[in-house]
């Protein structure tokens, strides 16, 4: 039979149904042919997928939030490992990759599969009904927070698959590879994605899955806990060039790369968890010298959102303080989480804690107004025999929950439906570091999210603080709760070894903890309305604090 092109068969009249064979070198594979058009599998896009590829990179992605304590908050040590071989897949296909938008899919659908499982606990939100919110609007709001947190992120984990490719196409592969790569992924995913002033969410940073990892976050004092993150990538790398040499012709040439890879990769981790063990050998605790070291007590009723929104505040101050007179003790420092009080009732509250333990400084969670009828959520610091208390204003906000972006444009929607009271209670933010004086030291105060922000807690050390205090709220988020607190802890514990500082932590609905400056946990407790930390203050700055890189 003689072979004919596709434009000759077009003028045949051939039955319905019929398969015809065209050559190789015109056009492969089988044709159904029509009546009026050609039906082709190759012009249907599915056809070109490769749907392994695609499986791959989206269980890479869901392994790698497996191993982050904002996905799951059990199994902890154990949860680690996957960090250290979960994106290995989705570096073999990059790799691979055909094009720039190919490599930007296949890792935004990696960053995709993470960030909806990690971004999960915002679903916690809904129902908005303690606010006036429908039922049905306050789903859409809730899932539609949840997405574009997720998308967000997803789509800064694409742009670091263009510049992979870039770098990929540009130098080629070589002993450097793996180093070149992880680097990338530090100064884009970690330093510029993550950004406050870019409204970086840095919430899912890997880091966070080795926050129990002692030996090695050791090092998170001088590299800060991005360097954590820079080993993380580099391990899945050198995997990822292992698995792709061992199906290469020139195998000896590829093995000579990964041996280099290999070589770089275990002489960083042994000098990091050298450097680790070092520090916390012999280490007993920090707290025995008297003047160094002082007592805290974390107070907390465990309200839910619509009670710490809209509670009789007075009935509230009188509830911390029936609550503080069941204490035994005078501690150096008491702290009440985010948003306890409103402004009106802080004189009430100072008065009533200073007839019961009158040496005691206060750290206390408040909204306040100022004259231009601006709110902020604040952390007021008390000092006894002080008429004047110290102010800190909240820097980084969370949207929607605490103001409105793109406000105008949502306004207009709101008033649709007869909600647009919504957008009148949103917060401003503060844009400068505080740190409060105290009549034994110098406390950094942080408002719950503001945790996660290594530049933050940077800003705040490097106004003088000797430790950290974190109030916060997680009444928000409801059944997901157990997540934030994880979540909190791990940055807890990051946060105290970049800056060597104790972190007090005090979270209404979350965990009361202490960890020391070495990232040890102290104290933790649960639904607990009282706990007492031992805390010391350190005035010597971390090589991260100084550089601020």
């Amino acid at each position: 039979m003689k072979w004919k092109s596709k434009k000759s068969y077009n003028k045949l009249s051939l039955p319905k149904g019929k398969l015809v064979h065209f050559p190789k070198h015109k056009r492969s594979g089988f044709k159904f042919v029509g009546q009026k058009k050609w039906y082709s599998p190759s012009k249907n896009i599915f056809s070109k997928i490769n749907y392994a590829s695609w499986l791959w990179v989206i269980a890479s992605g869901l392994l790698m939030s497996f191993s982050l304590p904002s996905a799951y908050n059990k199994f902890a040590f154990a949860r680690s490992f996957l960090a250290w071989f979960a994106l290995a897949p989705l570096f073999c296909i990059l790799w691979n990759s055909k094009n720039y938008f190919d490599s930007f899919a296949k890792c935004f659908i990696a960053g995709l599969s993470l960030n909806l499982i990690c971004f999960r606990f915002l679903l916690g939100i809904h129902p908005l009904d303690w606010m006036g919110v429908p039922h049905d609007l306050s789903l859409m709001a809730t899932l539609s927070g949840w997405l574009i947190a997720a998308l967000q992120q997803a789509f800064y984990w694409g742009i670091y698959g263009i510049l992979f490719r870039l770098v990929h196409t540009t130098l080629s592969t070589n002993q450097w590879s793996a180093l070149q790569f992880s680097l990338i992924w530090v100064v884009w995913q970690e330093k510029i994605a993550n950004a406050v002033f870019l409204g970086g969410i840095p919430w899912t940073s890997l880091y966070y899955s080795q926050a129990g990892n002692l030996p090695l976050m050791q090092t998170a004092d001088f590299v800060g806990g991005s360097g954590i993150s820079f080993l993380i990538i580099f391990a899945n790398i050198v995997l990822a060039q292992l698995w792709l040499s061992l199906g290469k012709k020139n195998l000896i040439n590829e093995s000579t790369k990964v041996l280099s890879m290999s070589v770089q990769y275990i002489v960083l981790l042994t000098f990091c968890l050298i450097y680790g063990f070092i520090h916390l050998f012999g280490i007993g605790s920090e707290c025995t010298n008297s003047k160094t070291c002082f007592k805290a007590l974390a107070l907390q009723k465990n309200l839910s959102i619509s009670e710490t929104r809209y509670i009789n505040q007075g009935q509230q101050v009188q509830a911390f303080t029936q609550l503080l007179q069941k204490v035994k003790g005078k501690p150096d420092l008491i702290l009440i989480p985010e948003g306890t009080l409103k402004q009106s009732l802080l004189p009430k509250l100072t008065a009533n804690f200073k007839q019961i333990s009158p040496s005691s400084n206060i750290i206390a969670g408040a909204y306040l107004t100022d004259k231009q009828k601006q709110n902020f959520n604040t952390a007021i610091g008390i000092v006894p025999n002080h008429e004047q208390n110290q102010i800190y204003y909240k820097q980084i906000l969370v949207p929607f929950g605490e103001y409105t972006p793109l406000e105008s444009a949502f306004t207009m929607v709101l008033k649709l439906f007869k909600l647009d009271y919504l957008t009148q209670n949103s917060f401003s933010k503060g844009t400068e570091a505080q740190s409060f004086k105290m009549s034994f030291g110098n406390i950094a105060p942080l408002i719950c999210f503001e945790a996660l922000s290594p530049e933050i807690a940077n800003k705040q050390v490097k106004a003088g603080a000797q430790a950290i205090a974190v109030i916060g709220d997680s009444s928000w988020f409801r059944n997901y709760q157990n997540l934030v607190a994880s979540q909190m802890l791990a940055a807890a514990q990051v946060r105290a070894i970049e800056s060597r500082r104790s972190v007090l932590v005090n979270i209404n609905k979350g965990p009361l903890l202490s960890v020391d400056k070495f990232g040890r946990v102290q104290k933790y407790a649960k639904d607990s309305e009282f706990i007492f930390f031992d805390f010391s203050l350190n005035s010597k700055q971390s090589f991260f604090t100084r550089i601020q890189w």
